[in-house]
């Protein structure tokens, strides 16, 4: 049997060539969101997807999993691929059964691996599956005019951040590629916020896609490739999942 995130990934190479129809629905409250926990995280990607919020379900996968996807298609995959399949096929979108599971499911439990790996166990209509979730710190700048912060991610809070001996804070980042050849030519006026926070991941679906059941076997949780640490993946070099939650 084929992994079932293998095949979520053979979905959205295939979608790159067909055409999108479908709308995102504004949310007016997100007060009550959040991605502190699995749990919250969880119900965090079940309202953008039931509100067709592709670009934020997008960030909510993690870097290990979108690498998984620019390997399998040969190419950087970026939020606009995945928007697109999630529109346009079948199997994708929320009327399908898979999302129909998610959309309608239920938390069971958390079991935590260690302090920075969960995997949770949700279940609806007699079918059961348990994501793999990884907590990682996530850095955002928000440079005026545009919508979206540049963003990306490392391993732990202490990568980026260096207290000095003089009590001064220095933030240091490494951007992936993509995101250091958006920004390199940014003005310092333009800059008009920095961030540095803790949010879960979805590192594997679990069984989610596909034929899902209880006695389907677990993948084995993904890795952490921090940006610039050499890799086998043949399209590390730049890719969008690389180390940047947003692509």
């Amino acid at each position: 049997m084929s992994h079932p995130s293998i095949r979520l990934v053979a979905a959205i190479v295939a979608a790159l060539t067909l055409a999108a129809c479908a709308t995102p629905t504004p949310i007016k409250d997100t007060s009550g969101l959040s991605r502190e926990t699995p749990e919250a995280t969880y119900e965090y990607f079940k309202t953008m997807a039931r509100n067709n919020q592709w670009a934020n379900e997008w960030l909510v996968f993690s870097p290990n999993f979108k690498q998984m996807i620019n390997q399998a298609a040969g190419r950087n995959v970026d939020v606009g691929d995945y928007s697109m399949a999630r529109q346009a096929l079948p199997d994708a979108k929320n009327s399908s059964s898979q999302m129909q599971m998610l959309l309608n499911s239920k938390l069971d439990g958390v079991q935590y691996l260690g302090p920075d790996r969960a995997r949770i166990t949700i279940s609806a209509g007699g079918r059961q599956v348990s994501p793999l979730m990884v907590r990682m710190t996530r850095w955002e700048l928000k440079i005026r005019g545009q919508e979206t912060p540049a963003s990306g991610t490392v391993q732990h809070p202490g990568d980026a951040i260096q207290i000095n001996a003089d009590g001064s804070i220095t933030v240091h980042v490494v951007a992936e590629p993509g995101v250091a050849g958006a920004i390199r030519t940014v003005a310092r006026d333009q800059i008009e916020g920095f961030a540095v926070k803790s949010q879960w991941f979805v590192d594997d679906f679990g069984g989610l896609v596909g034929n899902v059941g209880p006695a389907q076997a677990q993948p084995q949780p993904g890795t952490y490739a921090p940006a610039g640490a050499a890799t086998s993946a043949p399209a590390a070099a730049g890719a969008i999942g690389s180390g940047s939650p947003d692509g």
